[in-house]
């Protein structure tokens, strides 16, 4: 998982793969481990993938005679997925593993449009904070 930042901008992007293990012969047993051992949910419901996020920042000013005015800005996007990895395949039919591999794919792609919501917040706060205008220190 790679991001290059829009040109000049001090953003970071860092993204991490979680993945947690799941066995099975049937479509059916794949889901209930899914919904026994996937991501939690605060409504104590489980997931079978999950994206996270949080956005660190800072700012440096520029002091021109007790006014300040934000000179730099970093921001720092931590992003980790969470999705199921399947340990057994050589165990299921070819039937199953083709199917597996369209849902995995699937549900990555679903995840990696959570992340990319990720990215952008991190952008557009990185902006925000440049954007901020001069006042008394």
């Amino acid at each position: 998982m790679a991001f290059a930042a829009p040109a000049g901008a001090q953003t970071q992007v860092t993204p991490r793969l979680h993945e947690y293990d799941i066995q099975g012969t049937t479509s059916r047993e794949l889901a209930r481990e899914m919904r026994s051992k996937g991501p939690s949910m605060s409504t104590g419901h489980r997931a079978y993938g999950f994206t996270s996020w949080t956005l660190d920042w800072s700012l440096e000013p520029q002091v021109d005679e007790a006014i300040c005015r934000p000179s730099a800005a970093r921001v720092t996007t931590l992003i980790t997925i969470t999705l199921p990895r399947w340990t057994n395949p050589d165990q299921g039919n070819e039937k199953l593993r083709s199917k597996w591999l369209a849902f995995r794919s699937a549900l990555e792609r679903h995840e990696r449009a959570h992340q990319q919501h990720a990215v952008d917040a991190g952008q557009r706060l990185y902006d925000a904070l440049l954007a901020l205008p001069a006042a008394p220190c």
